[in-house]
């Protein structure tokens, strides 16, 4: 069986990292696998990990200019195809609902029977010219596609359309995590705190790409208020991206750098969150945030916008804030996490179908026309 696995670049988290950790449990010797990315790999670490379970990357770096970027996207696909012959699958994640059917709708012309559309987020969807062409698009994409995928229904609502998830090829495809990996383990949570300097502080943890969908500038504007009064608080940003400059730029001006750390990308998150009192993700926009999933497994309490889809909340220790609300009460909303008590709910989270074994064999058998 070959598959096709398509993004337009490769970060360390989001789209790229959900197919990984998922082909790591798949039978791979029963396929060939390729990646194609419009861009350029931005971690060259994930495509080494693609590369050690077999992938085949390949870099096209195109053009991201609008409509140049498309059309040069239409004959790169095509010379793609035509290079390296016949797939059975093609599973085209979390781009621009344009490129998106641009993408199914060659894979039906050079006859590639299972062609799948993945949304991994629930993007805010603008009211311009633009907005108008991605509404076209969805509908494209709808007829063309094989298969419909989303992680949670708002983010098959998002990308799809309201009618699209009542048809028979929607469904909603759970993000599984390894929740052997992430549960809580007291003695690794005070080995952590006391590595990090972290042991009598009140640690705010925000683990995913420094990008203006995750708000971490307003994140960092409820620390600031809230370290006046609570100066044990930290900040610990887990992840990079292209907001790191202008993020780091703040907190200098801000006097904040006793209050806010950014340490980068990390292989081992869940040792971090072992040390956090609190996760927080103000974000903008989300699907169903996989780091946060990880969080909830490890009993963290987590204070999340209302982008975040209300069935996220498995274990009862999340609260959800509008952007809309104060940063005073997101700073109380953060700081009540002191009153809860830690335990292990990587148990519950396995229970409601979210381990990452389970959803890989579901995302195999789709590849497997099953």
């Amino acid at each position: 069986m070959k598959i096709l696995l398509m993004t337009t670049k490769m970060d360390a988290g989001g789209a790229e990292r959900y197919l990984y950790e998922h082909l790591k449990y798949m039978d791979r010797t029963r396929m060939k696998i390729d990646y194609y990315l419009m861009y350029y790999a931005d971690s060259q670490e994930m495509k080494k990990n693609y590369e050690n379970l077999g992938a085949c990357v390949f870099e096209r770096g195109l053009s991201e200019n609008g409509g140049k970027g498309s059309l040069a996207y239409i004959m790169d696909m095509r010379r793609f195809y035509k290079e390296h012959g016949a797939y059975d699958v093609i599973h085209v994640n979390g781009t621009v609902p344009v490129l998106q059917l641009c993408a199914i709708y060659i894979a039906k012309q050079f006859k590639i029977p299972i062609r799948i559309a993945h949304s991994h987020n629930a993007p805010i969807v603008k009211k311009n010219i633009a907005g108008l062409f991605n509404r076209l698009a969805k509908k494209g994409t709808c007829y063309f596609a094989t298969d419909l995928l989303a992680c949670s229904r708002k983010a098959g609502v998002s990308k799809f359309g309201r009618k699209a998830v009542m048809l028979s090829k929607f469904q909603v495809m759970k993000n599984g995590i390894d929740t052997e990996r992430f549960r809580y383990l007291p003695e690794i949570r005070e080995e952590v705190r006391n590595n990090y300097g972290w042991k009598d502080s009140f640690v705010v943890m925000h683990v995913g790409r420094l990008s203006t969908e995750k708000n971490q500038l307003f994140l960092i504007q409820i620390i600031e208020e809230l370290y006046k009064e609570h100066p044990e608080v930290k900040l610990i940003f887990i992840g990079d991206g292209p907001d790191r400059q202008k993020l780091t730029e703040y907190v200098s001006r801000s006097g904040l750098e006793q209050a806010v750390e950014f340490l980068g990308e990390q292989k081992e998150v869940e040792k971090f969150l072992e040390g956090a009192d609190v996760f927080c993700l103000p974000s903008q926009s989300e699907g169903f945030p996989i780091a946060g999933l990880e969080a909830e497994s490890m009993g963290v309490y987590c204070v999340v916008s209302k982008a975040v889809p209300r069935e996220w909340n498995f274990t009862g220790r999340v609260k959800f804030l509008s952007l809309k609300d104060s940063v005073k009460k997101w700073g109380d909303a953060i700081i009540s996490g002191k009153k809860v008590q830690r335990t292990d709910m990587s148990g519950l989270i396995k229970e409601k179908g979210y381990d990452v074994r389970d959803t890989a064999r579901k995302l195999q058998q789709i590849y497997e026309g099953k």
